[in-house]
């Protein structure tokens, strides 16, 4: 998936929902551990691909993947499964290529995350 089919990050339902009934400061505390925690994870995925770790790259991989889904990251969660599934028979250099797109995508949700203003809406 290219780049440029990220469409803009949409704060999913169950957070929205508790945005709503007042918990603002927990759905930014799950927002805030996401970013911090898809930062370590890709700087593992990273060195799993310096390494050709292709275990390591797919649970690196799939652990990113779930952490996206729950705050709406579906881009990334849907580069990640790719990643998963691809590391078994890739190249290390088309690996190389999905983490950049998995890079990406994360930071052009993390950027709509800083944006948003967490409100009832």
């Amino acid at each position: 998936m290219p780049p440029e089919t990220v469409t803009e990050w949409k704060l999913p339902e169950s957070l929205a929902e508790l945005a709503r009934e007042g918990d603002e400061e927990l759905v930014a505390d799950i927002l805030t551990s996401f970013q911090t925690d898809g930062e370590a994870r890709l700087r593992r995925l990273e060195s799993a691909v310096a390494m050709a770790d292709r275990a390591l790259i797919r649970l690196q991989a799939h652990t990113l993947k779930g952490g996206a889904l729950q705050v709406g990251a579906d881009v990334v969660a849907s580069l990640c499964k790719d990643l998963e599934i691809a590391c078994a028979t890739e190249s290390i250099g088309e690996m190389t290529s999905r983490l950049m797109r998995i890079e990406w995508g994360f930071a052009t949700v993390c950027r709509a995350m800083e944006h948003r203003i967490v409100a009832p809406q």
